[in-house]
């Protein structure tokens, strides 16, 4: 093993069967609702064809991010010796810990406690994201706690922010 490979941290959330396998479902019968709506009304009532084709399109987007996040897992945070990874279903991205003042604990809208971070004046990018979070008191946000509460979370970003620094 290289003196790299020693140095990265997998952090890694699965995706909750259970929750996700009955949003799939509610999604179904959305879409079966949806389909119903647009065979009854044709003919006779468009305005319960357009409410079916609105319908179907909307839960068939449900069943879709349902039936994406139950087969690619739901998500991980990679730390390295430059930066780290938060990874989701849909997308990464990569923060370098030089562009990180601090990371901290936050009570969040959903009312739990999350790790938050900010960036350093100079950081550049993530504009268009950090505005609404600056609003709530935080820049950043870690999507989940990995099996730690917030505080471990946040030390351990804390310590390989300093070491990365």
């Amino acid at each position: 093993m290289s003196k790299a490979q020693t140095e990265i941290l997998e952090l890694s959330y699965s995706a909750r069967p259970l929750r996700y396998g009955v949003l799939a479902l509610i999604g179904l019968g959305g879409v079966a609702f949806g389909i119903y709506m647009i065979v009854v009304g044709f003919g006779t009532a468009w305005s319960m064809v357009f409410m079916g084709v609105l319908f179907t399109i909307v839960f068939a987007v449900m069943v879709f991010v349902a039936a994406t996040i139950l087969t690619r897992g739901g998500g991980g945070l990679r730390l390295e010796r430059n930066g780290f990874t938060i990874r989701s279903p849909f997308r990464s991205a990569f923060f370098r810990w030089r562009d990180i003042v601090r990371f901290r604990v936050m009570r969040t809208t959903d009312l739990r406690h999350s790790v938050v971070f900010d960036f350093h004046s100079s950081y550049q990018g993530q504009r268009m994201l950090r505005g609404p979070g600056r609003r709530l008191g935080y820049e950043g946000i870690i999507p989940d706690n990995y099996g730690r509460t917030a505080d471990e979370l946040a030390e351990l970003l804390n310590e390989w922010r300093e070491r990365g620094s």
